[in-house]
């Protein structure tokens, strides 16, 4: 577990979650309301205590979060090398600080944009429109008794952001580092290498003397999964609305009062011709060809005929394009065209285009009896909607009465299923594997109270969890054929690695790289010119890149590395550093990017100032019960 974290380690989940950043925790942390005088505070700042149970739901939600993020699988011990507890009450920590900062500058945020916020938050909404019960749900999924305390750390969070934000504008940009960092960033090469792959290693079967050392020393490895065992009741929106079927009337009124959501937007069946074009050389390259090609077409050559004949490019079809589907530039003027007719040349950063509008498809509105069914599906769900949204609420209120699922749902006839599912499974189960049913498994313990989990298909799921299963120990017939597997890919990899060496070092005392590339298993691989993030993309690993950008034109890397299809030897074969065009062309670009990067370093300076201005007082006998 703690190799697959650390292979994450530069992931934005890592970097999100693990970095220490303050209000990361934005949408997972919840501020305690209700603090309790006789528990210890985990920590003060300016003697304002950060209780153990504000600790405890803003770390239970950052485990949830990282457990859904991985699959699953993460322990709390894993968590707690990770550094997560840490992270999280650091996090607690900076959110007070911001808020005393934004205090003593006499900051407010008016109720009026925290409902805007709340309202705008597609987490509230159903429909694309902000829906009350479904706030009401999710807010108690998260563990929140009133709309006001979430509203509150709403509040918070848009001060937080708004002195974050003006940290960051404040930044200051030299034109040297910017244009030191473009140029670093955009320095193209050009790879070649060889190919060791793993079909061309042939590997004998392992004896059974040799699978039962292997075993052992693997013993870790070889575990049934963890299980659980999970009663549920589920309301599903869906199911419920295939019982209803409104009426002709009802379908009629609907359809007069929604009109414009019928109609169908005019559509235009467009051509496209482009030339790429960076420099000002090429930009006026492809001006040339533009007008030639809209000369020829006023002569009546139809356009994809002139645009092939005059540049040597096919212009391309791109169908019935509607608004919003084109950049605003090149949509006002693709749609100002009148049928048959070509656009003028449109320069753009990118290069050189031309438009040809075949066809016209005015807006109308479709017929009732085209989408007579589609309004009777919508209707249905949105009143089966209501009514999960009633039998939840009745749900949730029986669960406060019974102390079993079995209990409530007896209580209001509803079926209870139990389901026995191994962990990592569970990702593919039609109920327990929505995300947010998930996530609530993630962090329930059997004896629990069960909790109302909302997912985002609209369906409600009471959960009780029976028992967890630990993983155990497989014995050795039982992992036999797993262990032949893993045994047989350690020699496959340990043998293509030998004979990548051997290349490499052939290689470095002189031998031809043609030679080499003719023996049987070794392949010629080829890799265009690429910056560091491209190089990435092609599924080069990190430390290729880095060694890549490193070497001087004509070097091979001191090493193979190790790819998705065997074991790579690479060779630089050409540095194309960027023009001054194009450093012109970007410079705006990359000065705005380095700004907003110095702007969160800004922000991580402004944090550590608060620190040392504020009292912060870590209570660690504390921290370390709230975690038990």
């Amino acid at each position: 577990m703690l190799e697959r974290m650390r292979a994450h380690a530069q992931s934005w989940i890592a970097k999100a979650l693990l970095g220490g950043i303050i209000l990361s925790f934005a949408l997972w942390g919840v501020a305690d309301y209700f603090l309790s005088p006789k528990l210890r505070p985990v920590a003060e700042v300016d003697g304002k205590p950060i209780s153990p149970r504000e600790f405890a739901l803003a770390y239970e939600r950052q485990l949830a979060l990282l457990r859904e993020q991985l699959g699953g699988a993460l322990t709390r011990a894993d968590a707690a090398k990770l550094g997560l507890p840490r992270a999280t009450l650091q996090a607690l920590v900076d959110a007070r600080l911001v808020q005393a900062e934004a205090d003593a500058l006499g900051l407010v945020v008016p109720d009026a944009i925290v409902a805007a916020t709340v309202q705008a938050s597609p987490s509230f909404q159903r429909n694309g429109r902000f829906d009350p019960a479904r706030y009401q749900t999710v807010l108690r999924a998260l563990g929140f008794a009133r709309a006001r305390d979430f509203e509150e750390m709403v509040r918070a969070q848009i001060l937080a952001a708004h002195l974050r934000a003006a940290l960051a504008r404040s930044a200051i940009v030299r034109e040297e580092e910017a244009r030191a960092r473009f140029f670093a960033e955009n320095e193209r090469r050009r790879l070649e290498g060889l190919l060791v792959a793993w079909d061309a290693i042939a590997v004998p079967q392992p004896s059974e003397d040799e699978l039962k050392s292997w075993y052992e020393a693997h013993r870790e490895r070889y575990r049934t999964p963890e299980k659980l065992v999970v009663s549920f009741i589920v309301l599903d929106p869906a199911a419920v609305a295939k019982e209803m079927q409104p009426a002709e009337a009802e379908l009629r009124q609907a359809y007069a009062a929604h009109k414009q959501r019928y109609m169908v937007p005019e559509a235009r069946r467009l051509w496209h011709w482009w030339m790429p074009a960076k420099t000002k050389a090429e930009r006026e390259k492809a001006l040339a060809l533009a007008r030639k090609i809209v000369a020829r077409t006023k002569r009546g050559v139809p356009f994809a005929k002139a645009t092939s004949a005059v540049s040597g490019r096919k212009a391309e079809d791109l169908g019935w394009m509607k608004r919003g589907e084109l950049a605003d530039r090149l949509e006002k003027i693709a749609f100002a065209l009148t049928k048959g007719e070509v656009s003028e040349p449109i320069a753009t950063d990118n290069g050189v285009h031309l438009f040809w509008l075949a066809d016209v498809r005015p807006a109308h509105l479709r017929p009732f009896a085209e989408v007579k069914d589609e309004i009777a599906k919508e209707l249905a769900l949105a009143r089966a909607r209501e009514e999960v949204a009633a039998r939840a609420d009745e749900l949730d209120d029986a669960l406060g009465r019974a102390d079993t699922l079995q209990e409530a749902a007896a209580e209001l006839g509803l079926p209870v299923r139990t389901r026995t599912v191994a962990v990592d499974a569970l990702a593919r189960d039609p109920v327990l594997g929505a995300a947010a049913v998930r996530k609530a498994l993630a962090g329930l313990a059997p004896g629990d109270p069960p909790p109302l989990v909302e997912t985002d298909d609209g369906r409600v799921v009471a959960l009780e969890l029976q028992k967890r299963i630990p993983a155990r120990p497989m014995d050795f017939a039982a992992a036999k054929e797993a262990a032949r597997r893993d045994w047989l890919a350690h020699k496959r990899e340990e043998l293509a690695r030998a004979r990548a060496n051997a290349l490499l070092a052939a290689l470095q005392k002189g031998a031809a790289e043609a030679k080499l590339a003719a023996q049987p298993g070794v392949a010629r691989k080829t890799f265009p010119a690429l910056t560091r993030a491209q190089a990435a993309s092609k599924g080069l690993p990190e430390e290729a890149v880095q060694a890549a950008f490193a070497a001087p034109a004509g070097a091979w890397l001191s090493k193979p590395y190790r790819v998705a299809d065997g074991f790579l030897l690479l060779r630089v074969a050409a540095v194309e550093r960027p023009s001054e065009e194009e450093w012109q062309a970007e410079k705006a670009r990359a000065m705005a990017r380095v700004a907003q990067e110095e702007g969160a370093v800004r922000v991580a300076r402004w944090l550590a100032s608060l620190r040392r201005r504020h009292e912060v007082v870590i209570h660690e006998d504390a921290l370390k019960q709230a975690l038990r």
